[in-house]
């Protein structure tokens, strides 16, 4: 290795060495300019506002309309149990042959609830507030798909996209 190279794997741990000794690792150079800071994005990828609500910060005005709303209808007896950002294990995270540990893959939702329906079984609702359909990554869409495929013998579960 040249001497530039080991100087900068001094500041590795020897773990991190060990694990990636065999790996070509490539990335992307930023120039941090003099305040040694990396540079900050301009402005919102979706265009969306953050908006806060009873000290709650949600990422849009739509996620937070749609919070008060839910709110209400919790208040007023028609919905219990609201919870929000439920969190749902898609796949477990695991240690491949070689030593690489791959972390847990999970769906986060907008919110959860139950309701009640006319034949008084009890559903569990999961909404995600989306802007538009022109909007969803494909890492949403992937996972979407996957929530709703690992829950479909659970008739107790209702998945719902909300614009």
């Amino acid at each position: 290795m040249g001497s530039e190279l080991e100087e900068l794997f001094k500041h590795v741990s020897p773990d991190v060495l060990e694990l990636n000794k065999d790996q070509l690792v490539v990335g992307r150079i930023v120039d941090l300019g003099d305040g040694g800071e990396m540079p900050k994005k301009s402005g919102n990828k979706w265009k969306n506002q953050p908006v806060e609500v009873d000290g709650i910060k949600f990422q849009s005005k739509k996620e937070a309309k749609r919070y008060r709303e839910l709110k209400g209808m919790e208040h007023r007896g028609e919905i219990d149990d609201l919870v929000l950002q439920p969190q749902f294990l898609l796949q477990e995270g695991f240690v491949t042959p070689t030593g690489t540990k791959i972390r847990p893959i999970n769906y986060r939702a907008d919110f959860m609830y139950k309701t009640t329906d006319k034949s008084g079984l009890t559903h569990a609702v999961v909404e995600d507030v989306k802007g538009s359909k022109s909007v969803t990554t494909a890492e949403f869409k992937l996972k979407w798909k996957i929530v709703q495929y690992k829950h479909k013998d659970l008739p107790f579960y209702e998945f719902r996209l909300v614009d």
